[in-house]
């Protein structure tokens, strides 16, 4: 019995050592670059699949023509530079078939996104101090 009480002790001594072997890091890496997707030819030039509702943690975004205005659900904080006001409104800068760029307000952030879905987007939102937010978002069907 001592013997195994000694294997143990020598077991847990020697665990940390080698834990600090391995590589340390955040669990997640910074964002990469967006995915190219391939898109439909005939439907490249549809500029309307971004109008209406969609959801991301942050809020509600509200999508109509060359606008877009979030409007952000309380007491919410993603760690990201927003504006201080509960309502962000910004243009859409660019837009196409696959993809989106849009531009809030005052330069606080701009977004880059992919058509990811029928009814998902999946982007980069960069703020003006370079902090970056990854964000998915989902359309609301009504």
């Amino acid at each position: 019995m001592r013997l195994f009480y000694a294997i143990l002790a020598g077991a847990i001594l020697v665990v940390p050592a080698v834990a600090e072997e391995f590589p340390q890091g955040p669990k997640a890496g910074p964002p990469s670059p967006l995915p190219h997707l391939m898109c439909d030819s005939l439907k490249a030039k549809d500029k309307t699949w971004l109008r209406g509702i969609w959801r991301t943690p942050a809020g509600v975004w509200r999508f109509g023509e060359g606008t877009w205005a979030l409007e952000r659900r309380t007491g919410y904080d993603l760690g990201f530079d927003w504006p201080g006001q509960s309502k962000i409104t910004g243009t859409i800068t660019a837009l196409d078939g696959c993809s989106v760029t849009l531009t809030a307000d005052e330069g606080a952030f701009v977004f880059e996104g992919v058509h990811a879905s029928p009814d998902g987007i999946f982007g980069v939102a960069t703020a003006r101090t370079g902090k970056t937010l990854r964000l998915t978002f989902r359309r609301e069907w009504l």
